[in-house]
């Protein structure tokens, strides 16, 4: 059941309702593909970020390569990747620090 009220019985029915809704499936890909990129979810504050990229995008027909582009030259893309990056390497510093605490 959809927000709408509609019923999904199946991947054909949810084409058919989201056929002529493009900007909902660019929207969802954009925030999945800004997640999977950048190693960290979205935030409220990524919102408008996110609604500019899939409005301007709606040019294209929300093509996958002007939604990659589009999110690769985002400030939004660098900010978030470096976090990822330091979230990551502090994890690695713990693990690290815990493994030779143990070892030693």
């Amino acid at each position: 059941m959809t927000a709408d009220g509609d019923t999904v019985d199946g991947l054909l029915s949810w084409q058919k309702l989201h056929v002529n809704q493009p900007e909902l499936i660019a929207r969802g890909f954009t925030e999945e593909f800004v997640t999977y990129a950048t190693g960290t979810p979205i935030r409220y504050s990524d919102e408008p970020t996110i609604d500019r990229i899939v409005t301007d995008s709606k040019a294209s027909g929300y093509g996958l390569r002007p939604l990659i582009h589009a999110v690769l030259t985002r400030d939004l893309f660098r900010k978030k990747r470096i976090i990822g990056l330091q979230a990551r390497r502090a994890s690695e510093c713990v693990r690290d620090s815990l493994t030779c605490s143990l070892a030693c």
